[in-house]
């Protein structure tokens, strides 16, 4: 009989293509969730920013906040970087 034998490298591989495809089916579920919930909250609310009111859907209010939130959990680890670095260099 013969065995078969798998190197760590490729099932370091295989690991890494499962993460990968776990993040993808991860980002469609929230993805589609946050679709459904936009839609059962398409009514109008008034929403005070700053000295002013501003009257618009619900849902569109969610996905500005879903897209700021996005935008700085992008730029938030580029910034503590160059901070850090700032701190770090004599």
């Amino acid at each position: 009989m013969g065995t078969v034998t798998s190197s760590s490298s490729e099932t370091g591989q295989g690991l890494q293509r499962g993460r990968k495809i776990g993040r993808k089916v991860a980002f469609v579920v929230l993805a589609v969730l946050m679709v459904f919930v936009v839609w059962q909250n398409w009514g109008q609310v008034e929403t005070p920013v700053l000295f002013m009111t501003v009257s618009m859907s619900r849902g569109l209010l969610m996905l500005l906040i879903l897209a700021a939130g996005f935008v700085l959990g992008q730029l938030a680890p580029q910034v503590l970087k160059s901070h850090e670095a700032t701190i770090d260099s004599p």
